[in-house]
């Protein structure tokens, strides 16, 4: 078959452009230091890539979340610990007011200082002067003081809400705690009537032991409240291992489709410009040659 003068021209033309297409994306792509410096590069790499880059950014996330509820639920193991350290010490003084009814008057004092205890907890602030255990009303002191009576009450503002935070795929945690959850109204009221009956001149004991099996009661609650706590950070530091994985994995895998081998590209580099200096001179030598100078 006689291939004319202008098909060689464009066979040869389209090898020099492809050449040079191929020696300009190489060079791009050193510049840039990564294999893919436009879609066109390489579609089905790239569309990968968006696929890592989302589930990195989501891992991120997920990790920076799990760091902050850790964070929270390790000021709320202090506060509840100290609730639960306070019950236990008002468990063995009431103990010790029920077997000594003759001078129950002198474990007031000691019952009315974990009292105020208690409050000062249940009012506990973060770093950020947010009250813990407010619920989502986090503005507002969760007790507030009676002036005409002395007495401590909740505050109508705040509330039991929950807030959470998403810490994996289809995953949330909560991030508080209420007063709900630390038996705090219990926890004053038979602190209250158990100073009122044991500083009387004639206590009633009989409301002193209902006092009492209150008092175990919200300690069963607290510490389950506490066991609650110590296992959601177990569970979060299980989980945030299994991301801080998976993002190791998604990096290794972004970093095998973007990063250039530099050794290689050079190579090719080398190789491509060779090949064009020849098809170039092959053309210019042939474009110069006609039948006429052939006869």
């Amino acid at each position: 078959m006689r291939v004319s003068d202008t098909q060689f021209n464009n066979v040869m033309l389209n090898g020099m452009a492809e050449s040079k297409k191929k020696l300009t994306t190489l060079m791009e792509q050193l510049h840039a230091a990564e294999k893919l410096t436009k879609i066109s590069d390489d579609p089905v790499a790239s569309v990968k890539l968006l696929g890592l880059e989302k589930t990195l950014n989501e891992t991120t996330q997920y990790i920076t979340n799990i760091e902050s509820i850790k964070s929270e639920y390790q000021r709320y193991e202090t506060q509840i610990s100290s609730i639960e350290s306070n019950l236990q010490d008002a468990n063995a003084l009431i103990l010790l007011a029920k077997n000594n009814t003759a001078d129950s008057s002198s474990f007031v004092i000691e019952l009315e200082s974990l009292k105020e205890n208690f409050i000062a907890t249940f009012n506990s602030k973060d770093n950020y002067g947010a009250y813990l255990f407010a619920g989502t009303a986090s503005n507002e002191v969760p007790f507030i003081k009676d002036v005409a009576t002395g007495e401590w009450a909740v505050n109508p503002n705040i509330n039991s809400d929950t807030s959470e935070a998403v810490v994996g795929e289809g995953l949330k945690l909560t991030n508080n705690f209420t007063l709900d959850d630390v038996d705090a109204k219990d926890i004053l009221d038979f602190m209250s009537t158990t100073i009122i009956q044991l500083n009387s001149a004639n206590p009633d004991m009989d409301a002193v032991g209902k006092a009492h099996d209150q008092l175990l009661n919200s300690l069963g609650n607290v510490s389950a409240s506490h066991a609650k706590l110590g296992s959601g950070i177990n569970n979060m530091d299980r989980l945030q291992e299994t991301h801080i994985d998976t993002e190791l994995f998604a990096t290794k895998l972004e970093g095998d489709l973007k990063n250039l081998n530099f050794d290689e590209a050079a190579v090719k580099v080398d190789s491509y410009s060779l090949a064009l200096q020849v098809s170039q001179k092959t053309f210019i030598k042939l474009s110069g040659l006609s039948m006429f100078k052939l006869m």
